[in-house]
């Protein structure tokens, strides 16, 4: 039996985390030994309690920021051990770490922007969008295999209800407004109150550094009525939740994929994205969700957004349950993505 590592810093509620949690259950299902290896001592219990029981997972028990050698040689000596057919690395500074076993060392991409290396040790490069694999090539003349972050289309429960009295947006992802872009819904939603459009309510899920202050800038503009932050959620709260909304915003500064809205749209809910590259390929350029631009004009440009879904939503709503609920199946199913990975594998 042929044994796959993967190896990451933290198990906490993320895009990443998930995913992998989804690929790491279809992996063993194809009847490989899978093996995760956490290096920091830092996770989620629910997150970890989510990881399929036949998958092992090692802890190397590493405080953030240690500088302690040892955490090398037992992380190199741990994977020796497990005498991996691949090891499938998904965060670049744990690329920096390894030392032995080179030849069968591969890595996952999941952002725009990385600088380090240490991405050179990876004897093949996997992107999760198109975005980051050309943003690859720039930064390091790396030539990288596109395989998109997957979901288990088939845990998340889709209606076909609307809700006619109040218009209900969702937003997930981590309360970070620098790249999340919450604030520019929030001032969205405010300019659309201004306009007299005040039946909208707006949750966001999730949590971060930037929580404060947007609940500072909810209680400025005066939406404490409409807008509530209901924290971190387990991805099967979420799933459960995301088909009782009307539409789900994105509004990310920075993005390299959206997995959450690949699973917007896997419920069946239609979706609105910013113009960034990897949000636009899940929503294949605008054929499958509607997008507004980022720069000086982008509150403005996600009201007249936000406006016409809601005045056309019987168009939008069925384009969200025909159309691309089906393009979501055939390109973003995790089975179809461990699949993907399998045949990457063969170096």
């Amino acid at each position: 039996m042929k044994t796959i590592v993967h190896i990451l810093f933290n198990m906490k509620l993320g895009g990443t985390e998930s995913m992998l949690i989804d690929i790491m259950r279809q992996q063993v299902d194809l009847g490989f030994r899978v093996v995760l290896v956490l290096i920091n001592d830092e996770h989620d219990a629910e997150m970890i309690n989510s990881i399929d029981c036949q998958v092992e997972v090692k802890y190397l028990r590493r405080t953030e920021g240690s500088r302690n050698p040892l955490h090398l040689v037992n992380l190199n000596w741990m994977l020796l051990r497990c005498k991996p057919w691949v090891i499938h690395v998904h965060t670049v500074r744990a690329l920096g770490m390894l030392f032995v076993l080179k030849r069968r060392i591969v890595f996952t991409a999941h952002c725009l922007g990385i600088e380090s290396p240490y991405i050179a040790k990876a004897k093949r490069v996997f992107a999760i969008s198109n975005a980051v694999k050309d943003n690859l090539m720039a930064l390091h003349g790396i030539i990288s295999t596109v395989v998109y972050n997957g979901i288990d289309t088939t845990a998340i429960k889709r209606s076909a209800t609307h809700n006619k009295d109040r218009f209900r947006i969702v937003q997930v992802g981590r309360m970070l407004k620098e790249t999340k872009g919450q604030d520019i819904l929030i001032e969205a939603v405010a300019k659309l109150c201004q306009q007299g459009v005040c039946d909208i309510d707006v949750d966001f899920i999730g949590d971060g550094a930037s929580m404060s202050e947007l609940k500072e800038l909810v209680q400025e503009r005066g939406l404490a009525h409409c807008v509530n932050f209901l924290g971190a959620m387990s991805r099967k709260n979420i799933y459960e939740k995301l088909c009782n909304y009307d539409l789900l915003v994105q509004p990310s500064r920075d993005e390299g994929f959206g997995l959450t809205v690949a699973e917007g749209m896997a419920a069946g809910v239609p979706v609105l994205v910013s113009n960034l590259a990897g949000p636009m390929e899940v929503i294949a350029n605008g054929r499958y969700g509607a997008m507004f631009e980022l720069g000086t004009n982008e509150v403005d440009n996600c009201v007249l957004q936000i406006a016409e879904i809601k005045d056309n939503y019987g168009h939008y709503k069925h384009l969200a349950e025909g159309e691309a609920l089906d393009f979501v199946k055939k390109n973003f199913d995790v089975a179809r993505v461990a699949y993907k990975y399998i045949e990457g594998y063969k170096i």
